[in-house]
């Protein structure tokens, strides 16, 4: 299983299986490239049966990243959407990828290939982090434009180097950032 941070950012709106990969500054993007390119090369050499399955933005019950952690976040603080969250959020649901995982498996066609995975619809940032907001009954997501946010990613920065237990004022991480501004 391989991730959709293979491609780095890019300036395109559309991301497919034959986008270039370009992972730059994010250690577990270039770890899953190297991890790609190496299956690949077994793929190629030495006929080991492949197939490579890129989630993208992966929710549902017991996900961490993309849904305890929202959910905490909006919860116990304030979450900053870039531009009033209007980017898409490529999201896919556990189950979807899972049952990817299980066609790959099963179809002799799919070796030695590599499958994207995302859902059909389509939603922001906004509606993303609103359906979490009806869920618990909270209004913790506000508004700022992109370079406000890349002030308070530098503030946190600084205050979080000054004192390795205070916790950041407003959520915005810098590894997701990219996320959040497409």
């Amino acid at each position: 299983i391989s991730t959709i941070s293979v491609y780095g950012n890019t300036d395109s709106d559309i991301i497919n299986e034959t986008t270039l990969k370009r992972v730059c500054d994010d250690t577990y993007g270039e770890s899953k490239l190297a991890s790609e390119d190496l299956f690949l090369q077994y793929y190629k050499e030495k006929k080991l049966p492949i197939v490579i399955i890129q989630p993208t933005i992966v929710y549902g019950p017991f996900s961490r990243i993309w849904t305890i952690n929202p959910i905490k976040q909006l919860k116990y603080g304030r979450v900053a959407l870039i531009n009033g969250g209007t980017g898409l959020c490529n999201l896919v649901y556990i189950d979807d990828v899972v049952n990817a995982l299980i066609l790959a498996a099963n179809c002799a066609e799919a070796i030695g290939e590599t499958f994207l995975i995302s859902s059909n619809e389509l939603i922001t940032w906004e509606e993303f982090y609103k359906k979490y907001e009806k869920m618990i009954n909270t209004n913790s997501t506000f508004s700022i434009n992109k370079n406000d946010a890349i002030n308070i990613l530098q503030y946190n920065k600084i205050q979080l180097n000054h004192n390795k237990n205070k916790k950041a004022h407003f959520h915005i991480f810098s590894k997701n950032f990219r996320f959040f501004i497409k």
